[in-house]
């Protein structure tokens, strides 16, 4: 078997998708099935043993993202990796230290999340989320007035003992119908699970 390592995803928004190539752990597919990355690490095909992903917020780029499997590609990150320790095997699930507001904590004795590539925003509890939004000062709507992005507060997500710095360029996202629109990515969910608070989705439409 021959494995091409990278995927290089173009949009294409008129097209409904085929399927869901899951690339979690397999006590959370239909029937156990080993997922695809488990199934091409045991025949030895890729090393590192790393997935990654890159996905581009510019709708209009003929480019809408890519999938490296066996690691990853440099010409979109800067830096070095944080690695967070999975706490439970499922989902990519992981622990927030806490959530930083200038003065203002949320999940001050930290809370357990996933990171989830399927999910377009950022979801958390209804009281925490509440407090972001009226802390970066969104509408009813979760709108904010598009030329004020670059002078929205900070917003830190501290994890792995690292703190993770969201400015307004990253948490607000121009609408898929309307760029005039400016949306906050913080929202709301229905918990399937009452140890998972937050799902680090994304964030992009």
């Amino acid at each position: 078997m021959e494995v091409t390592n990278m995927l290089r995803i173009y949009p294409n928004f008129s097209r409904p998708y085929d399927g869901i190539l899951g690339l979690s752990y397999s006590n959370i597919s239909a029937s156990r099935i080993m997922s695809v990355f488990d199934n091409i690490i045991e025949q030895d095909l890729v090393s590192p043993h790393i997935f990654s992903f890159y996905l581009n917020r510019d709708t209009s780029a003929d480019l809408g993202g890519e999938l490296t499997l066996g690691g990853s590609d440099p010409a979109y990150y800067e830096g070095d990796f944080t690695y967070i320790p999975v706490t439970r095997k499922g989902y990519w699930q992981i622990i927030i230290d806490r959530i930083k507001m200038k003065f203002d904590y949320l999940c001050e004795e930290s809370c357990q999340a996933i990171v989830d590539t399927g999910t377009s925003l950022i979801l958390g509890p209804q009281l925490d989320i509440a407090k972001i939004n009226t802390f970066i000062e969104v509408d009813e709507s979760s709108r904010v007035d598009c030329n004020q992005i670059f002078q929205l507060p900070i917003i830190r997500f501290i994890m792995g003992g690292k703190a993770f710095d969201l400015t307004g360029k990253d948490y607000i996202i121009r609408h898929p119908d309307d760029e005039s629109i400016c949306i906050s990515i913080f929202s709301t969910y229905d918990s399937y699970d009452s140890e998972i608070k937050w799902i680090l989705g994304i964030a992009i439409y």
